[in-house]
């Protein structure tokens, strides 16, 4: 998240990092929508590997990729899990609305 911070101060300033990739008015350059997060989210995710380059050794970052692995893993498992309910939910939802109706 700090990154991310980083990443987007340095954005609302860097000219030439806006013309690369955030889309031009006119609908030419750059990835709009959600391509757009999923470019920030590489970016981001690069930023990362790269400073843990910088400021560790080879083997405290294969320690550090393995729980980012392990945390990334546990995060979709979460969100899907969230995704699960949700859908559940809504399907309670509109089984009431139909017992209602019928």
């Amino acid at each position: 998240q700090t990154y991310m911070r980083i990443l987007e101060r340095s954005c609302s300033t860097n000219q030439t990092f806006d013309k690369l990739f955030l889309p031009d008015k006119e609908g030419g350059n750059g990835s709009g929508g959600n391509n757009g997060d999923i470019s920030l989210a590489s970016i981001a995710s690069q930023l990362d590997h790269d400073v843990r380059t910088i400021l560790l050794s080879p083997s405290e970052i294969s320690k550090v990729e393995k729980k980012v692995k392990k945390m990334e893993k546990k995060q979709l498992k979460e969100r899907e899990k969230e995704e699960k309910m949700q859908r559940k939910a809504d399907r309670k939802k509109e089984k009431r609305k139909a017992d209602e109706l019928g």
